[in-house]
């Protein structure tokens, strides 16, 4: 997924003004998904920004769930999805 977070001392730990869940496919590549990912952040940036008072009015704390977070694919992960890039 895309979340929009206030920015701390800690990587994605801010309180979270808007967050979007993202699709993906078994065939995805990981640049296929980084492009999806960052264009949709993208845009869902301009949105926050564009009516932030609203957003701001309905922050969530943010509490990461290491078994379910993700963040940079591991180098062997970067691989598989290498692999599947060339398969589609």
């Amino acid at each position: 997924g895309v979340t929009i977070h206030y920015m701390d001392n800690k990587i994605d730990n801010g309180k979270i003004l808007a967050q979007q869940k993202v699709e993906i496919g078994p065939s995805i590549s990981w640049l296929d998904l980084i492009i999806k990912t960052k264009r949709i952040g993208g845009e869902l940036m301009i949105n926050v920004l564009s009516n932030l008072d609203s957003y701001v009015s309905q922050i969530k704390r943010n509490e990461v769930n290491h078994d379910f977070y993700h963040s940079w694919p591991t180098p062997k992960q970067f691989k598989e999805l290498g692999q599947k890039r060339k398969l589609a």
